[in-house]
């Protein structure tokens, strides 16, 4: 027999959407308090373009001694 048990999630998550927003992700990386992000990202990212605003997003915004570090992920 089903039983209905209500559930509810609250989440904290900010979502900043329209068109070009990934240009402000430095922006609020920072209002997070963030000084070195991790970036994640995949092959598909990267070949869109997107991995490059992204970084280049952050680099306007943070301290010069961040850096970046590509690599594979195991298979």
């Amino acid at each position: 027999m089903l039983e209905y048990t209500l559930r509810t999630y609250q989440s904290p998550t900010r979502l900043v959407q329209r068109l070009g927003a990934i240009k402000e992700l430095g922006t609020e990386a920072g209002l997070l308090g963030m000084r070195r992000p991790l970036l994640v990202t995949d092959a598909g990212v990267k070949a869109a373009g997107l991995l490059d605003t992204a970084l280049e997003a952050l680099r306007q915004t943070s301290s010069p001694s961040s850096s970046t570090r590509s690599g594979r992920t195991p298979a």
